[in-house]
Formats: C-alpha cells, sequence, structure tokens
C-alpha cells in the first residue's frame, strides 16, 4: 500500500470513527434518563465503563501487535456499536445497561491507538512528515466531532432521542467494514516479548513523585467526574434538545486548551505551575456550574412561588381537592419519576391508582422558580418520607423530580426517625 492511499485510509476511518463518536455523546444521558433510568444507575454505567477501559487498556496495545491494529479497529467499532444499540432497542433493564457499558468500555480500550501504532508502521520509512499528519488528522477529527455533536443534538435528538445512538452504531459498523477490507495491509504481527517482572525494595522512593501526583488528584477527580461526565443533564431543560451548540462549545474549548497548553511549554512553565493551572480551570468550572443562574428564574417570585407550592400540597394532596389539581400543574409537566409518565393525566392517574395522600408537609423551601418539599405521604397505605422538587412557570407546576423512601416502624428505628 502506498503512502498517499495508507494516509487517506487512516484519515477515512480516523474521521468516521470520530463521527460515529459524536453523533451519541451529547445526548446518551438524556436518553438514558428519558427511558426510565435513574441518576444511579447511569453514574453505575460510567463506573463500569471506565473499570472495564482501564482493565482492558493493558493489554490493547499487545493484541494490536499480536493480530493486527486493523483487525482491532473492527472488533472496537463491533463492540462499541453492538454496546449502543443494546441501550436503543431494547427496554429499560439493568442487565442491558451492564453489557453495554461492558462492551462500549472493551471497543473504547481496542481503539486506543490503533489507527495512529498502524501509520507509523507504515510511514517510518518514508520522508512523510508525521508530525504534520498527526495534526491534521486532529483537526479534521476535531472538525467532524463538532459537524456530529451538532447534527445528533439539535437534530436527530430532536426527532427521536434513540436516533443519535443508532446512527453512531451503523457508522462505527461502517468503520468496522471497512478497516476489515484493508485488513490485507496490516501490519506484520510483531512477536510476542517475554514477560519480566522484577521487584525493587525502593521502588516507593523512585515512584515516590508520580504516586504523590496521583493521590494529590485524586480529590479533584472526586469532584469534577460529575459535570464532567452529565454536564447534559445539567444543561437540558424542556422538551427541545440543545446540548449540541454545548458540546461545540466544549471542544472548541479543549481545542484552545491544547494550544494554551503548548504556549505554556514554550514559557517553560514548571510543572507545579501547569498543575495549579490545571486545579484552578477545573475548580472555577465546578464553581460556575454551582453558582451559575442557569436554572434559576423569577427570583424575585421565590415566596409566592413556595406558597402555590404548600397550597397544592396541602389542599389536593393532603386535602383530596382533585378538582384544583388544574389550578397547580400544567397539562404538559415533565415527571422525572420513573414510575410517572410525561403530563398531568399521567400524574394524576398515579396519585389514585397508588392511594396517594401526603399525611404532613414537614418542611418547604425555594429559590426563584424552584421549591422543594419535604414531606411523609401514604403510599397504598405505607408511610414513605418524600422529597419533591418542581419547577414553576407562571404559577405552575411545570417539571418535577420525586426522591421516596419507606420509613422504617418505630421498633425498627435506631434514632428519632425521619420526621
Amino acid at each position: 500500500m502506498q503512502n498517499k492511499y495508507a494516509v487517506l485510509s487512516y484519515q477515512g476511518l480516523s474521521g468516521l470513527y470520530a463521527l460515529g463518536l459524536s453523533l451519541w455523546t451529547g445526548t446518551i444521558y438524556l436518553y438514558m434518563q428519558q427511558v426510565g433510568y435513574s441518576y444511579g444507575q447511569i453514574n453505575l454505567f460510567l463506573a463500569l465503563f471506565w473499570l472495564v477501559t482501564c482493565v482492558a487498556e493493558i493489554p490493547s496495545g499487545f493484541l494490536a501487535d499480536k493480530f493486527g491494529a486493523l483487525k482491532m479497529t473492527f472488533w472496537s467499532a463491533l463492540f462499541r456499536g453492538s454496546g449502543l444499540l443494546l441501550v436503543a432497542i431494547f427496554d429499560k433493564h439493568l442487565v442491558v445497561l451492564i453489557l453495554s457499558a461492558i462492551l462500549t468500555a472493551l471497543g473504547d480500550s481496542l481503539y486506543s491507538g490503533t489507527l495512529t501504532s498502524w501509520i507509523v508502521e507504515r510511514t517510518k520509512n518514508s520522508e512523510l512528515d508525521q508530525g504534520k499528519l498527526f495534526s491534521h488528522n486532529y483537526m479534521l477529527v476535531s472538525l467532524v466531532s463538532f459537524v456530529g455533536g451538532y447534527l445528533e443534538a439539535d437534530q436527530l435528538g430532536n426527532i427521536e432521542l434513540r436516533l443519535p445512538l443508532i446512527s453512531g452504531a451503523v457508522i462505527l459498523y461502517v468503520v468496522g467494514l471497512v478497516s476489515l477490507s484493508l485488513v490485507r495491509f496490516d501490519t506484520a504481527p510483531k512477536p510476542p516479548e517475554p514477560l519480566r517482572f522484577t521487584f525493587e525494595r525502593q521502588i516507593w522512593q523512585k515512584k515516590r513523585p508520580l504516586l504523590e501526583t496521583l493521590i494529590l488528584f485524586l480529590p479533584l477527580t472526586f469532584i469534577t467526574v460529575g459535570p464532567y461526565n452529565q454536564w447534559q443533564l445539567y444543561f437540558q431543560r424542556g422538551p427541545e434538545i440543545k446540548t449540541g451548540l454545548i458540546l461545540v462549545g466544549i471542544n472548541l474549548a479543549g481545542m484552545l486548551g491544547a494550544f494554551a497548553f503548548n504556549w505554556s511549554a514554550k514559557l517553560s512553565w514548571k510543572t507545579e505551575q501547569l498543575f495549579l493551572a490545571h486545579v484552578v480551570a477545573l475548580c472555577l468550572s465546578v464553581w460556575l456550574l454551582i453558582y451559575s443562574s442557569y436554572y434559576l428564574e423569577d427570583l424575585d417570585k421565590t415566596e409566592e412561588n413556595k406558597k402555590r407550592v404548600r397550597l397544592f400540597l396541602v389542599e389536593v394532596l393532603q386535602n383530596h381537592a382533585t378538582e384544583k389539581f388544574s389550578e397547580y400543574v400544567a397539562d404538559d409537566i415533565i415527571s422525572h419519576q420513573h414510575e410517572i409518565a410525561d403530563g398531568s393525566s399521567a400524574y394524576q392517574e398515579y396519585l389514585q391508582e397508588n392511594n396517594v395522600e401526603y399525611d404532613f408537609i414537614f418542611k418547604v423551601i425555594g429559590h426563584g422558580n424552584y421549591v422543594v418539599a419535604y414531606s411523609q405521604a401514604l403510599i397504598n397505605s405505607r408511610a414513605y418520607a418524600v422529597f419533591d422538587i418542581f419547577r414553576l412557570q407562571a404559577g405552575k407546576i411545570v417539571e418535577r423530580y420525586a426522591v421516596t423512601e419507606p420509613i422504617p416502624a418505630k421498633t425498627e428505628l435506631t434514632n428519632s426517625g425521619k420526621f
């Protein structure tokens, strides 16, 4: 295979693979939430994904050397596409979620560095400037990610949230088929080197700086892992999907960050200074998420909204004045409780079918258009502690989150109880 065609194959496969990823990265957690997966289950998916990725990353280079980088690209696309289709096609089920996390993680690990190592081997004895090649390929992948990220969220996602997942899987399957057709141009397998294990008594002293750095990053990782992986759940509001432009902004910020790093390296910044700049940037992003008023409106109507919620809980859910339900709840209310579909009629049906009665409203707090109520409710004659989070608009509840927990019998309590 001539260098020209090897480069075109490398750039084509890299671009297609990037498109296959960008088509769903901005909406996958929105889809999971829509079909009923809880925040805890979504976090389980993330935890399994990163755990399997970490473990599978170790043998991925060995497998690429033994069987060929293009073959590993085929298996990567197959695993990752299949993981996406599992979530998109099958109904909500924990087993489906776990299998999807494992397959997508295996696909991610098998792809790591495979095409890069292949093109390096194909062009190492030529006059090709590999640095320029990788720079051009990075720009191509970034451009494809921009376009794909916008199309999947703001276009496909607004038609049907499962479409980005299915489209991404199809593109990844195409990548797999193309890479399989190029297997005859794969580099010759490398003979495996014998594994040698050595133990040094002074390993702690030699690796101490690295281990100390890793320990320093742990608290920061715990703080940023939520916003980093679930930003779409935070920024998405209402029925219209609007995360595409945000994804484009994130990719642009990533490019700016890469340029800033290269610029700081030319200034001969010390490692400590780079680390401090990284910490400041991450802490600033989390601070903006926490303290921004993105979600908050009607700050001057806080007391009025709290009063409306308390009246709804007392009159409708405690005193059973169901004829007043429509005075407080919008027809198109969005529900984030998996037992209840969107819409006021679904909310009313749930209340009636489960004999829901609010026995005691303990606390109502609010800020702007968000109000939180902490109550004791009877659901099918069993006592529950309930946290309701309401979003109001024009005096009506337009969105509701809920967390419920059974209240144990007094004989089982080890403290004063929930209230």
